[in-house]
């Protein structure tokens, strides 16, 4: 049981000193086997992550050590030693999602890169197209229609690789005003010429 406190556990606790004293240590731990646990273990030394409760049934995160009192070779009772760790594992946290967006960001680099490849080759075949093809054709076909959706796509596809682009350097982006209309249309474009009518 509690036998003395310091001012620093009625503080962060928010307890009187004459709530706690008299108390089991274990009523203010989240986990008391860990309490056990560190008060049977030969080394004094060993430090373990808990909780304290608070009066608001809130709850501090502390890393603590429990020590025996002994006094010519009879023992006493312990010191029960916690310190506050709420800064560490909001420090903790922040690397964690540091170190998840780093490895997010390779991933996106790496996707980049290959879907860049990819648009290469369709823009080369549209040039092609363009070049080889459009002069064999006879007017009035739908090839330049085709040909306009398909670019138009290609330039969507560049526009998403940027931004991921944009997103691995970390750069602030290019923010820019758009005609949703425009979009749109193109999109009613290319659903007219790949779905079909019925």
């Amino acid at each position: 049981r509690i036998r003395m406190v310091n001012r620093h556990v009625i503080k962060y606790t928010g307890y009187e000193e004459s709530e706690l004293l008299g108390s089991p240590v274990t009523e203010i731990l989240r986990d008391a086997s860990v309490y056990f646990t560190l008060r049977d273990a030969e080394d004094p030394f060993v430090q373990e992550e808990n909780s304290l409760r608070r009066f608001d049934e809130t709850y501090i995160p502390v890393k603590f050590a429990v020590a025996p009192v002994i006094v010519s070779g009879a023992l006493l009772g312990h010191v029960f030693i916690a310190v506050d760790i709420s800064e560490q594992l909001e420090m903790r946290k922040q690397l964690q999602h540091a170190q998840k967006m780093k490895t997010l960001g390779q991933l996106a680099g790496g996707i980049a890169h290959d879907f860049n490849n990819v648009l290469g080759t369709i823009s080369g075949v549209c040039q092609l197209a363009e070049i080889k093809i459009k002069p064999l054709l006879p007017e009035n076909t739908d090839f330049e229609k085709y040909l306009q959706l398909l670019k138009s796509s290609l330039e969507r596809g560049i526009s998403v690789t940027d931004r991921m682009a944009t997103f691995v350097s970390g750069n602030e982006p290019n923010v820019q005003t758009i005609s949703a209309m425009r979009h749109l249309l193109k999109i009613k474009e290319l659903a007219r010429a790949t779905l079909p009518k019925t």
